[in-house]
């Protein structure tokens, strides 16, 4: 038997005519890598372009940044 959580999940749109970029990574310090990627939105929530990728040697802040 597993525990299952629920979350909810909100995305605010941006104003009329303008768009949103939401970004996030990831790492593993064991490994010595991450992540990272990005999707930018209109205001109706429609994809327009994203993006990601690898950043090598790093540590959780860094990704961040």
């Amino acid at each position: 038997m597993t525990n299952q959580a629920s979350i909810s999940i909100n995305w605010t749109p941006p104003p009329t005519g303008t768009f949103k970029l939401n970004i996030d990574g990831a790492t593993n310090i064991t490994k010595g890598i991450g992540g990272i990627g990005g999707v930018i939105r209109n205001n109706k929530g429609d994809w327009v372009i994203g993006f990601i990728g690898k950043t090598p040697h790093t540590n959780p802040t860094m990704v961040k940044l």
